[in-house]
């Protein structure tokens, strides 16, 4: 199983607008992804930041990953 957190906060800057899109993919595709604790879909997918404010995301996948 393969288990990613990424905390998104502040990390890249706004150039124009209020959100950003974060694209989240995995290989194969179909990897569960979290948001804050909910449940939005399967990768790939967009994500939508909004300015000021960070995500906390779980990436949820079939195979081993050796950090």
């Amino acid at each position: 199983m393969v288990t990613s957190v990424f905390l998104f906060q502040n990390c890249a800057t706004i150039i124009s607008g209020t959100s950003q899109k974060i694209p989240v993919t995995s290989n194969p595709s179909g990897a569960k992804i979290i948001v804050d604790g909910i449940e939005v879909g399967n990768a790939p997918l967009n994500l939508k930041k909004l300015n000021g404010l960070g995500l906390n995301v779980l990436i949820l996948g079939e195979k081993k990953l050796l950090i």
